[in-house]
């Protein structure tokens, strides 16, 4: 009562904790935004990262080192006027990477445990890896580590399956 509420010593677990549930609802409703829009390319991309995991897992590491590489070396060599807007390009490659890919991801788990891969019962098997993920993302140090690996594996999700498209053309003629 004596002093500011800007002059505490931090913030206490509580609302540390609400800040995290916070963003876990924002990142299903982003989740369930993506399925409603791009079903299918996101059904190809959790299907791809089923398929070869490791590959996905080495892409991503891959992948977010080139991008942060990419970025660092833009803003170091290139004159400012070049150097910002190519990070700025690689940071938002980057995240757009991340929040597809861990939607793929949320749908693969979901539909593991669901055991259904029905276009019909894709929000719930979404909800139920969400579930999964956003829960173990709860646990104090696994839970980031966890989170952290899953993030590096969905920017190879998405990079691997390019965004979920197909890998063949079909001309309708």
């Amino acid at each position: 009562m004596r002093r500011a509420p800007w002059e505490g010593a931090g913030a206490g677990p509580s609302v540390l904790g609400g800040l995290h549930l916070i963003a876990l609802s924002a990142w299903l409703a982003v989740a369930l935004g993506l399925l409603y829009f791009f079903a299918s390319p996101l059904a190809r991309a959790a299907m791809s990262a089923e398929e070869d995991w490791s590959g996905s897992l080495l892409a991503g590491a891959l992948g977010v080192l080139t991008l942060f590489l990419a970025a660092g070396a833009a803003l170091s060599l290139l004159p400012s006027a070049v150097g910002i807007p190519i990070a700025l390009a690689s940071a938002a490659i980057a995240v757009v990477a991340k929040i597809f890919g861990m939607a793929a991801l949320f749908l693969l788990l979901g539909q593991r445990l669901v055991k259904s891969v029905a276009p019909a019962r894709r929000p719930a098997a979404l909800a139920a890896g969400f579930i999964v993920l956003g829960g173990v993302s709860l646990i104090p140090f696994v839970g980031a580590l966890v989170w952290s690996v899953a993030s590096i594996v969905a920017v190879g999700v998405a990079l691997v399956s390019r965004f979920g498209t197909p890998r063949y053309r079909i001309a309708i003629s």
